[in-house]
């Protein structure tokens, strides 16, 4: 799933991809759609140097945490540790959230799910307007982010309680530290699949069709998501029937969010490639 850089021109890029097949794209449509990310690293520093060249533009080098590196403006790094902090907000929220109930399609469900399910708007976006790397980088973080609260939050559950205060500490304490550990775990394993589809679909159809791998990355994400988050902490009914319906009802109301979101994703990227140009 790789483009080999055969020959830069003044404003046209040609290349072949794994199979031998010959490509000639716009330099500026490369680098701008993040499709660049396909080539190695080697070749998009290759671009970005070309890049700068011919339209005098800074662009920031990101190298990821196993030394892939993303490429976007430096104008734009403000948006991206915006969409970065909403995701991270999102995922933290959810999790305080969990212990609440709201009812969907006549089903009771955890208070965060709306919360979470619009986490995959900006988890998408970043995927899609500033490359693999970049979200895969936020994945860890937000992984990060969730075990150390979780470890935080043990850690405080040991101090000295001002006044008599059980059922707030069962919820907050007990229920706050699991549910961090689980989500951090679950949201990692899920995110990635997210972000690998997404990219694998986004080389297939050669940025078309956003919608197409919106949909099919979360569908598949979540899949696992689901399946992981519930079994943890509902492992005493797994043979229960009314265990797999909740499953199936919560993986359900996730991708009617994520569809309803769409409008929002198109929105969102587009505005941030007209913010990528020069």
């Amino acid at each position: 799933m790789m483009f080999n850089l055969y020959k830069i021109n003044k404003e046209t890029v040609e290349y072949t991809d794994c199979k031998g097949n010959e490509f000639t794209s716009i330099l500026s449509s490369l680098v701008e759609t993040q499709m660049i990310e396909y080539f190695g690293n080697e070749d998009k520093i290759k671009i970005c140097e070309k890049y700068r060249e011919v339209y005098r533009s800074e662009l920031v080098i990101e190298t990821g945490l196993w030394g892939s590196v993303s490429v976007y403006k430096l104008s734009n790094t403000s948006y991206l540790s915006l969409l970065r902090c909403m995701f991270f907000m999102c995922m933290i929220l959810s999790v305080l959230l969990a212990p609440r109930e709201v009812d969907l399609l006549n089903l009771k469900q955890p208070g965060g799910i709306l919360l979470f399910c619009l986490s995959f708007l900006f988890i998408d976006t970043i995927c899609q307007s500033y490359g693999y790397e970049s979200a895969r980088k936020t994945l860890v973080i937000n992984a990060f982010l969730m075990f150390f609260s979780g470890f935080m939050i043990y850690i405080s559950s040991l101090l000295p309680a001002l006044s008599d205060d059980v059922s707030y500490q069962d919820v907050v304490f007990s229920g706050m530290v699991t549910l961090c550990f689980i989500n951090g775990f679950a949201s990692l394993v899920a995110d990635q699949i997210n972000a690998i589809v997404f990219r694998r679909v986004k080389f297939i159809t050669k940025n078309k069709g956003l919608w197409f791998r919106s949909i099919l990355s979360t569908t598949v994400s979540q899949f696992f998501f689901t399946i992981l988050w519930i079994s943890f902490f509902k492992y005493s009914s797994l043979l229960d029937f009314k265990t797999y319906i909740f499953i199936l009802s919560n993986f359900k109301i996730k991708i009617i969010f994520a569809i309803i979101m769409l409008p929002a994703l198109y929105v969102i990227t587009r505005y941030l490639s007209k913010r990528l140009k020069y």
